[in-house]
């Protein structure tokens, strides 16, 4: 069961799978473990999903420097690259980078969301980045649908 879910979590197209409903969901619940849930407010507007490094930079893009084409095309739409935004935030984050992304995710009223403000910790986002928070984000997920269910 493990190694089917590490499959899944690990796809490259993670983002699309299930029309993109599977990447939404999972992240919303990732995000809802890292509640109190006693505090737990709900979330409010649209919800969407964010890939940090976008999908199609423009050529003057300074992601372009950061990603190769090969890393791009294999780490775009997976777990690690997504995070969860608001209909409004995500429309004027865009293609920006990382740090001016981070300023439209936490200033003037930050992100609700948890796996977002995480987000906060680092200075930049390349490659290492990417790698370490997919690990992370299948750790949780494992540990949420695995560990739970076998009682661990």
């Amino acid at each position: 069961m493990v190694e089917r879910l590490k499959l899944i979590l690990d796809d490259m197209q993670f983002y699309s799978l299930r029309g993109g409903r599977l990447a939404k969901y999972l992240l919303l619940r990732i995000d809802m473990e890292e509640w109190d849930m006693e505090n737990f407010q709900g979330y409010e507007g649209v919800i969407t999903l964010e890939h940090i490094p976008p999908a199609e930079p423009p050529d003057s893009s300074v992601w372009l420097l950061k990603f190769n084409d090969k890393d791009r095309k294999d780490w775009t739409n997976r777990l690690g690259n997504l995070t969860l935004l608001s209909g409004r935030k995500n429309s004027k984050a865009g293609v920006k980078p990382f740090a001016e992304k981070k300023n439209v995710y936490f200033k003037i009223k930050t992100t609700p969301f948890k796996i977002t403000q995480d987000l906060a910790k680092n200075e930049d986002w390349d490659m290492d980045s990417l790698k370490k928070r997919h690990e992370e984000m299948i750790d949780k997920a494992i540990r949420i649908y695995v560990d739970k269910v076998e009682g661990k």
